[in-house]
């Protein structure tokens, strides 16, 4: 694979995948990089849509994209491609 001009290097995208769930022969699998803050520190990973959605659904962090806070369904039904760097981390409580 090779990146074009002024691609995003963080970003990966696996076309030709065949997805038997829907019966076609070619899919996307893009993926971003994740920083994810707990209490053993902080990890960086290359993770995808599906990975990150399913990282945050049940649990009650924070998550940030494009420099703001975002829900669950915001990350599940935004553009991956132009998503950029994910944070997840634990929430904040004052008092």
């Amino acid at each position: 694979m090779t990146l074009e001009k002024g691609a995003n290097p963080s970003t990966t995208i696996h076309p030709e995948i065949p997805d038997e769930n829907k019966g076609g022969t070619e899919m996307e699998d893009i993926t971003t990089i994740v920083e994810i803050a707990d209490h053993t520190g902080h990890t960086v990973a290359q993770m995808s849509q599906r990975q990150v959605t399913d990282l945050v659904s049940d649990t009650e962090q924070w998550i940030f994209a494009g420099g703001r806070r975002v829900s669950p369904e915001q990350i599940a039904q935004a553009d991956w491609s132009t998503v950029g760097t994910v944070s997840v981390m634990p929430r904040i409580v004052y008092g």
